[in-house]
């Protein structure tokens, strides 16, 4: 199910915006100095210290409805918050109405959870009956399974039904797991001084905390700017909310300077929602110090500028301690970024200006690196590849044949269209129009053009430009090839492992059966690859280098989580991914690229002089798969 661990790049997908702050840095760099520290901190007793004091003495709360908005600006939808006198700018949601309102997308369900109460434990079940406990004395959530308890109601209809998703209806999804029970876990929230508060009859938290909760892998997410509610009818996409990006008062309101109040909270839950639900996925500069330290503890002993800004009252210092936390020391390459927020883009001189400060920073040069040299290296490789395929996406020379595709994605509508005979199977290569891009169908289409060249023994999938996106694509791509499409993540939390088992649906009658028998196996598979081949076009050559394919051209560049897409303060960030990392066969990181079998760079303008010489990759290929 493309949902529940969707591969997707904060990156790759504006890179358009992406050249143009490449540009403004380039020009800017020369003239600016260096990053200005606050004074270093040195009392030792944290925010969470301190909030944890808070006790249990409120008043009643105050009522507000807020505005939410989904797929447009027109709407009379509103969600009931409250606010206490202690902290009375932090707006807290009852749990289950938070739950019955934004998680039933899709569904024709008025209930998604019911609330049991025993003393002062509330206990919310969802309709699969998965559960947590909220204890408001103790401020902890447990419950035997956080995936499935977080779960949107139509995730959980699509596992009760046969894990089949109808916007993917070619694949469907088998999960097996070790251990094969479910591992529980408790959520310490009074550790971070947030408090849980109830009436007798519901549960109450602030609505961050809750939105941290349940904005797992499924990329599903509500974002609260501090006079709004946007989300949106279901997210399968790597963007903001339509309604968030449409909205002129969105800037302004994220803009707004933080009463203290708010600041404290702000910060003590930025910290909660890094130390359980950020992956750890391996690039990152902090990674090893993360293994032993929780992110409050590591920023007041090595970081305590970064600190003092995240707590700042003024918002642009909060945004500098934000950039310096999220592209400085947690980068991972690009699922950790800060690049899918409006206000990334919207105020570019705010960005930039920051970005000039983080230049000469050590925990910065992988950031600074992407915004420049990545961009003029995948320009040209770009540029290259084009000239190599003209208009079409698919080339053969000789007893070769190589596939192209930059992003992995499903035209949901269109395969919706297919299944119900009401349309043609997807293929549509306009790499402008996202809406439409078809991976899937290429490939398929791809393999059926060299299945009618008898002279055709190798295939190679092109993915030198390619940055990522939906799992669903690359796990069927890579059953096409092999007959068997396999992702394997283990939870930092639990140690759990997950293997996702996908099966194509070969002859598309909708069965799932010994009928479907992939006719492209017998092929010499090779992957070539790129330093801007990021996320599922690193995580593919990593899976068929298992399988045995050749992997060519320049190691690709990283990243093999999932990720999960949450806010701060109104402002949107992603983050490597929801506890979950994904590993290789032994258990070891994919996230640093993939090993190649040979090298094609060369010296001089253009190190992709030689990817896309058919002749030299039908030879390359050739003397591999002799030599094996």
């Amino acid at each position: 199910m493309k949902g529940k661990h969707t591969l997707k790049t904060g990156i790759f997908f504006r890179l358009t915006a992406f050249c143009l702050i490449s540009v403004l840095l380039i020009l800017s760099f020369a003239a600016c100095g260096g990053f200005s520290a606050v004074p270093e901190v040195t009392d030792s007793k944290t925010a969470m210290a301190d909030a944890a004091d808070l006790g249990k003495a409120y008043s009643e709360p105050i009522i507000k409805y807020v505005p939410v908005l989904r797929n447009s600006l027109d709407s009379s939808e509103t969600a009931e918050l409250l606010f206490y006198d202690d902290m009375p700018n932090v707006p807290y949601i009852s749990v289950e109405a938070f739950y019955d309102q934004f998680y039933l997308v899709k569904t024709d369900l008025t209930d998604g959870m019911t609330c049991s109460v025993d003393g002062n434990k509330y206990t919310l079940t969802n309709i699969a009956g998965n559960y947590a406990v909220f204890d408001i004395d103790a401020d902890t959530v447990y419950t035997d399974s956080l995936e499935d308890f977080t779960y949107t109601a139509y995730t959980l209809q699509i596992l009760m039904s046969g894990s089949v998703d109808e916007d993917c209806p070619f694949v469907k999804e088998d999960i097996t797991y070790d251990p094969e029970d479910p591992v529980p876990i408790t959520l310490n929230l009074f550790e971070y001084g947030i408090d849980l508060r109830g009436d007798g009859t519901n549960v109450y938290a602030p609505l961050a905390t809750v939105c941290d909760i349940f904005s797992t892998v499924e990329t599903y997410h509500v974002v609260y700017s501090g006079k709004k509610i946007y989300t949106s009818d279901y997210s399968d996409t790597f963007v903001p909310t339509p309604a968030l990006s449409s909205d002129p008062d969105y800037i302004a309101d994220v803009k707004a300077d933080h009463p203290a109040d708010l600041a404290d909270f702000t910060y003590r839950e930025l910290c909660f929602n890094i130390d359980y639900f950020y992956g750890r996925p391996g690039q990152e500069w902090v990674h090893d110090d993360l293994q032993t330290m929780k992110i409050d503890e590591l920023l007041s002993a090595k970081y305590p500028e970064i600190k003092e800004k995240l707590l700042s009252t003024d918002f642009k210092t909060f945004y500098e301690g934000l950039m310096h936390l999220i592209h400085g020391i947690l980068f991972d390459g690009g699922h950790t970024t800060l690049m899918i927020s409006d206000l990334f883009y919207e105020d570019l001189d705010l960005t930039v200006e920051i970005l000039k400060q983080m230049k000469d920073l050590d925990y910065a040069q992988s950031f600074i690196e992407i915004v420049t040299t990545k961009v003029d290296d995948i320009l040209i490789c770009s540029e290259t590849q084009n000239n190599a395929y003209g208009d079409d996406y698919y080339i053969e020379r000789g007893d070769t044949a190589m596939i192209r595709f930059d992003y992995f994605v499903v035209d949901h509508d269109g395969w919706r269209a297919f299944y119900a005979g009401t349309g043609e199977r997807p293929l549509n290569l306009i790499h402008d129009d996202m809406e439409t891009y078809d991976t899937v169908g290429a490939v398929l289409s791809g393999l059926e053009r060299a299945k009618k060249n008898p002279a055709i023994k190798n295939v190679i999938i092109d993915l030198t430009c390619n940055g990522g996106g939906e799992n669903s694509a690359m796990s069927s791509i890579e059953w096409l090839m092999t007959g068997e499409g396999k992702m394997r993540f283990i939870n930092i939390l639990t140690g759990r492992s997950m293997t996702f088992n996908d099966h194509f649906d070969m002859n598309f009658d909708g069965k799932f059966d010994e009928n479907d028998v992939s006719p492209y196996t017998d092929y010499n598979y090779g992957v070539l690859t790129g330093n801007y081949a990021f996320s599922c076009a690193n995580s593919l050559p990593w899976f068929m280098h298992e399988h045995g394919a050749m992997i060519l051209g320049q190691k690709s560049h990283g990243g093999t989580c999932s990720i999960r897409i949450a806010s701060v303060a109104g402002v949107e960030f992603s983050c490597s991914a929801a506890s979950n990392r994904i590993v290789s066969n032994s258990g070891e990181s994919m996230d640093f690229g993939c090993p190649l079998d040979a090298d094609l760079t060369v010296e001089g303008e253009n190190p992709y002089a030689n990817f896309f010489d058919m002749e030299l990759l039908s030879e390359k290929m050739n003397e591999y798969f002799n030599a094996g």
